[in-house]
């Protein structure tokens, strides 16, 4: 371009300016054109994504009712929360039980004589402890023949098989305090009962000197060996259901009653006479639960039809579309939808076979309304039925996931469409491309004619110029 200052010259005229107007008025209309396609494109591939994502959001809300069992929930209530609480899952009966709680289970706890301080010696040599049968060996050397050494070394054991070792300071009985070892298991019930034995450095494992101190065998030697004490014995809960017999390692019992899970609080009071009062345990349907679901359900398919609506409608009073108005994917959407709302599901009773039969209506807006009485009334008359509405094989959940799913897959129908809108932006920018080309070529043809004409411009001028030159001169000469 640097060699267009110079035009002009000869004709007087400002070139450079002509030819960018002439080559701007040539690309304007194709520009133009070009920017009003990507834009509307543009704004369908957003559209898309707008519904993709609510389409999106609406399926994991389907998930949620795609599970018979979500439908059927029950409550566990307790008459005396101090003593028990309970929970239930969808395959515990209904049902009413009287519960006694007798014992509650306890993990072993062991403690040592004192010694003066955490830092006291107390030998040196191997401790074998076993957790309900499950052993593991700790070695003990002089580094560690303290009793925070030992206290160290059983934590830290790689295969500790379930005991916490602790060093607690307490009053002497002498005056005074003093430090004791204190080994507790973390398994409840006699299933976690604790026993320590000892192989001394100092030959003798039976006295109570030296690492023997720390030994305890009540039932594994004759005599027992107990240099420990017990703090805590190792304990299982006893309870009754309707005066059976429940025994359990654990305070938390989930096999006494199938589908129930018992948190055990605390022993049960007796009445004057010396006898267990007993609390009751209920268990019972909670259609609370299903209706909250249903609920949900109507409110995600508004959602969706909120996001349809704000991508595909047309206002008549402005006149104006919104980007996949008349689409006919989103129209296949609308009314594929529609339809899975009024189907009715085979094999399912009456007043409980299709969604308008349980009070989830069409309005005139085409919105789902929820008449909760009716809904009620479904779900204390036939849970199941209900249930299986939702999530039985085909139910409403299935059958409408497997529309979105339609949409929403990699090889669905939101995914072909966006490919297509992509492929045309980029022909559109080809197009771009090739236009530029174009008027590049369109300004070196001006300006090469413009160029020329100017060049000839400037030669008539100079000819015009010497013929007036001669004119004067001969004019002059004759006049003489």
């Amino acid at each position: 371009m640097s060699t267009i200052t110079a035009l002009g010259v000869g004709s007087g005229l400002d070139i450079a300016d002509i030819v960018r107007q002439l080559v701007a008025a040539e690309r304007s209309p194709v520009q133009t054109r070009l920017d009003s396609q990507e834009k509307t494109l543009e704004a369908k591939l957003s559209a898309f994504g707008t519904l993709k994502s609510a389409l999106a959001q609406f399926q994991t809300g389907l998930g949620e009712l795609s599970e018979v069992g979500a439908f059927l929930a029950r409550t566990a209530s307790s008459g005396s929360e101090e003593v028990f609480t309970a929970s239930a899952g969808t395959s515990a009966a209904p049902g009413t039980f009287d519960l006694v709680v007798q014992q509650l289970a306890q993990s072993h706890s062991l403690v040592s004589e004192g010694y003066e301080s955490a830092s006291a010696g107390v030998g040196t040599g191997t401790l074998t402890i076993s957790v309900g049968g499950n052993s593991f060996s700790v070695a003990v050397d002089a580094a560690h023949g303290t009793l925070a050494g030992v206290r160290d070394a059983i934590n830290g054991a790689s295969d500790n098989s379930g005991v916490v070792a602790s060093v607690i300071r307490v009053d002497g009985a002498s005056g005074g305090t003093v430090a004791k070892l204190v080994l507790t298991s973390t398994v409840t019930g006699t299933e976690g009962s604790l026993t320590v034995a000892v192989d001394d450095a100092d030959g003798v494992d039976g006295d109570t000197s030296g690492l023997s101190a720390l030994a305890y065998l009540p039932s594994d030697t004759s005599p027992a060996i107990t240099n420990l004490t017990e703090l805590r014995a190792a304990q299982d809960a006893k309870l009754t259901l309707d005066g059976q017999a429940v025994t359990s390692s654990s305070n938390t019992v989930d096999d006494a009653i199938e589908g129930v899970t018992l948190t055990l609080q605390g022993v049960s009071g007796k009445d004057a006479s010396g006898a267990w009062k007993s609390s009751r345990l209920a268990i019972a349907i909670d259609p609370s639960a299903a209706a909250e679901r249903v609920q949900g359900f109507v409110t995600a398919y508004n959602a969706v039809l909120d996001a349809i609506r704000s991508v595909a409608s047309y206002d008549a009073s402005s006149r104006e579309a919104t980007a996949l108005f008349g689409d006919s994917a989103v129209r296949g959407l609308q009314s594929r939808l529609r339809a899975e709302l009024s189907r009715v599901v085979s094999d399912l009773p009456a007043g409980a076979a299709s969604l308008a039969e349980i009070g989830v209506r069409t309005g005139r807006d085409g919105k789902l309304e929820l008449d909760q009485d009716r809904l009620h009334g479904a779900l204390n008359s036939n849970l199941d039925a209900v249930a299986k509405l939702f999530a039985g094989e085909g139910g409403c959940a299935q059958r409408l996931d497997d529309l979105v799913s339609s949409y929403l897959d990699a090889d669905g129908i939101i995914e072909s469409r966006t490919e297509g809108l992509n492929g045309r932006l980029e022909a559109i920018e080809a197009q771009r491309e090739a236009l530029e080309r174009r008027m590049e070529s369109l300004e070196a043809r001006l300006l090469k004619q413009y160029t020329a004409m100017d060049t000839l411009v400037a030669q008539l001028q100079t000819t015009s110029s010497y013929l007036t030159q001669q004119l004067e001169l001969l004019k002059t000469q004759t006049s003489q």
